[in-house]
This record gives structure tokens, sequence and C-alpha cells, in this order.
């Protein structure tokens, strides 16, 4: 069956309102628990746009109109190679249709011209303990449609709230682990970084690109400095989304030398994400990493007692931030992997 494909567009309702239930639907059936995005979320990233990104989005429908699949396509601005990281998803009762194959070919197209030189992508898969819900059939279509794996597999986990007797034992951890964040204090703030740290959390973002692991996915060289953590900042802001954040400040010099955030949305009113938490490599050592996450926790805790669970990714070789969230209590959820297709080969 014929498909078209449409535009999101913030002045059709029809569009976001048919993209956001294609993310349920898929959601539900791929990664049963996990909140999906809604349609409020979506029009504020139409109305409010990522800095420094170039941001497609796109339904496809069938003859009688209803909604069968839905793909991204988002391009950082400026970066050397000009990867394309795509989504993209058909609803469990229109598989098998070649909805899919249509999808990705436009996606493909449309990175081309755009120039990009690689498309990246991740699906659902099967870790350990942790089951691929969607039967594989991510992974199938990534090979089918010429995409090699990246070597890099992913863990969602969860950290459920409230802490209640859980949280007393966190308490306890952190103060006998501030022994050895001895010359450091913790200190917390909302959405907009104080000035004071502002250089400090765009350079530790900046150490993120170099750090996190990536195994054979290419990745662009990006530019994080204090205006692109400014505009970061607003963009959020813009879209409603709340953050909470904490830092880290060496006493004897005042530098900021670890940084973690949270995010929620106000649509979702349970649910919270764990974002960045990165630690400087001549700091690291002292617990850092685990004092500013546990700071943030209990910072949106206090402040927002209806979320009950706090999602996150990690890398599956990044042992060393596994074993801070398997102490602060985060428990395996879901399983992904990354996957890419050369454009310049073709």
């Amino acid at each position: 069956m014929d498909v078209e494909i449409l535009p999101v567009e913030l002045s059709s309702s029809a569009t976001t309102r048919l993209y956001a239930e294609v993310i349920a639907d898929v959601t539900a059936a791929d990664n049963p628990g996990v909140p999906p995005t809604t349609e409020p979320m979506v029009q504020a990233r139409l109305r409010v746009p990522t800095p420094g990104h170039i941001t497609e989005l796109y339904i496809a429908v069938d003859s009688q109109g209803q909604a069968v699949g839905r793909a991204e396509l988002a391009v950082a601005e400026g970066s050397a190679h000009r990867n394309a990281a795509i989504k993209l998803q058909i609803s469990p009762e229109h598989r098998r249709r070649g909805h899919g194959t249509t999808l990705y070919s436009m996606l493909r197209t449309r990175a081309k011209v755009l120039g990009c030189e690689t498309l990246t992508a991740r699906t659902s898969w099967e870790l350990p303990d942790l089951p691929a819900f969607d039967g594989g059939a991510g992974p199938a279509f990534a090979k089918a449609a010429g995409l090699e794996v990246a070597n890099l597999p992913e863990v969602m986990r969860r950290l459920s709230l409230p802490l209640r007797n859980n949280g007393l034992t966190l308490g306890r951890i952190a103060a006998s682990l501030r022994q050895a964040a001895h010359g450091y204090e913790i200190t917390e703030w909302r959405e907009t970084t104080p000035t004071a740290y502002a250089q400090g959390v765009a350079w530790l973002e900046s150490r993120l690109a170099h750090d996190a692991p990536t195994g054979t996915l290419p990745t662009d060289e990006s530019s994080f400095d204090t205006g692109w953590l400014l505009e970061s900042e607003a963009c959020l802001a813009a879209r409603g989304q709340l953050s909470f954040q904490a830092g880290a400040i060496q006493r004897s010099s005042g530098q900021l030398v670890a940084h973690t955030k949270i995010t929620a949305d106000p649509s979702q009113p349970a649910h919270a994400w764990q974002q960045i938490t990165i630690v400087d490599p001549d700091h690291r050592g002292h617990r850092l990493g685990f004092l500013v996450k546990a700071a943030n926790i209990r910072a949106i805790q206090g402040a927002l007692p209806s979320v009950i669970a706090i999602d996150t990714f990690n890398a599956a070789a990044n042992d060393h931030m596994i074993k801070i969230n398997d102490l602060l209590g985060m428990a395996p959820l879901h399983g992904f992997q990354h996957w890419y297709q050369r454009l310049t080969t073709e």
C-alpha cells in the first residue's frame, strides 16, 4: 500500500497529533514502561528549534489518512562530517509492508541533499537479561538497509522514586563519600547556569565528546562554549522543560570540576531524564560523580514529588558510570545498539 509522507508542522495540529501517536504505539510495543514523547513536546520542538541544528520531522499516512510511521532527521550545522542522526518508527500493525523502506529512502535522500556523509541510528538490542521486545525487527531492518553495527551497545537504566528508605541509605553513602571529596563542595542550581560556572560546564561538555565510548560510530567534532550553553539552556526553558543541575567546586581554586543535569517535562509529570554527568579528568577518584548525582536526585525529589522514575542511558562499556548508577539504585530496563551508513561510498 502506498503512503504519503508529510512534513510535521506546527501549523498542522493533525500532523503533530499523528506523529505523537506513532511514537506512543511503537514505544508501548518495543520499549514498554518508557513514557513516550507527548504531542506538547513535539510542538515545543517545532516552536523552539534546537540551536545550531537542522531538524526535520515527517509522518507517513495511508490512503485512509491513518498514520503508519514517523521519521526524523537531525544535522548539526557547521560540523566537519555532517552526520545525520535519524529516527524511523513504524506502528506495529503496519510493519512488513515496505513503509520502513519508503521512509528510509526519503531520509537518505534528504541527508544527501543536506551534504551529509553518514547516517546514524539506534535500534532495540537484546542484551543479557534484557530481551528485545521488537523481536529483533529493528536490527533486521538496519542490516537489510545496509547499515553497519557500531559495536556500541547501550543500556537504559531507571531509578524508581520516591527513595524513602533507600533515601536514607543514599544519604549515608553520600556522607561517607564526602571524606574522599575533601576540598570540594557541592552546589546546585536550576535552569540557567550561573555565570561563574558557565565556562566550566561548557568545557566539561566538550570533554564528554572525547571521553564517552563511541564504538565504531562516526562522530562530529562539536563546539561547546558559553554561548552554546546559554542558547541550549534558553531553548530548553522556552520549551517549558525543567532542569535540575549540580556541580562540584574545588574550594582552593573555585573551579567547577564536575557537573550533572536532570531534565523533566510538565507533560510527563511522573518522569524525568538523567542527562550528562562528567568529572574533570584531573579531579577523578574523589567520588564527585556520585556526590553531584545524589544531590541532584534529592533536589528533584523535593521539588517534583510527582516524579516516580528517572531514566538514563549508559554505554555498556562505560563501567565507571554504571558503577555509580548501580550504587544509586538504578536498574537496567532496555538494551539498544547504534548503527551507521556512510553515504559517500555509495
